[in-house]
C-alpha cells in the first residue's frame, strides 16, 4: 500500500534541502545586504528633520513586516529583511537617508535576497512603505 511513497522519499527529502539552502541563502544575502535579482527603488523628499525622519524609517519598517538587522543614524542607513513568501525567499530592504539644503531625502530599496524573479514581493513592500509613510502626519514648517 505504501511502496509508492517509499520511491518518492529521496524526492522529498532532495526538495526540502533544495529550499532549506535557498531560505539560509536568502538570509545570508539579507545580512550582507544584498540582493540578487532587480531591486524596486523609490525617494521621497522630507522637509522636516533628520532625526525624525530617522525616527520615522525606524517605526515604519517593523509595520511592514520587515526585520531590522543594521541602523546607523551617522551615516544614514538603515537595513531590514522581510521574511519570505510563496513569492520569494526572501526581500532585502536598504534605506539611506541624505540631508541637502535643509531637505531630507529617504531612498528605500528593495529587492530578491535569494532569487532572480521577485513576483512584485519588492515592489509591494515599498509600496506599503510609501503608503504608510503619507499616513504620518506632515510636519509643520515655520
Amino acid at each position: 500500500m505504501l511502496d509508492w511513497l517509499i520511491g518518492f522519499w529521496p524526492y522529498l527529502l532532495g526538495l526540502a534541502v533544495l529550499f532549506w539552502a535557498a531560505f539560509r541563502f536568502a538570509r545570508w544575502q539579507q545580512i550582507r545586504g544584498k540582493c540578487l535579482g532587480r531591486p524596486h527603488r523609490a525617494t521621497i523628499s522630507w522637509l522636516g528633520s533628520y532625526a525624525d525622519a530617522f525616527q520615522r524609517v525606524l517605526d515604519l519598517i517593523p509595520q511592514v513586516e520587515a526585520e531590522i538587522l543594521d541602523a546607523d543614524p551617522n551615516r544614514g542607513y538603515v537595513l531590514a529583511s522581510a521574511e519570505g513568501s510563496f513569492r520569494t525567499f526572501g526581500t532585502t530592504v536598504r534605506i539611506n537617508l541624505i540631508t541637502q539644503e535643509g531637505v531630507t531625502f529617504v531612498q528605500i530599496e528593495a529587492g530578491p535576497s535569494a532569487s532572480l524573479f521577485d513576483w512584485g514581493e519588492s515592489r509591494s513592500l515599498v509600496n506599503r512603505f510609501l503608503q504608510l509613510w503619507d499616513r504620518l502626519p506632515s510636519p509643520v514648517v515655520a
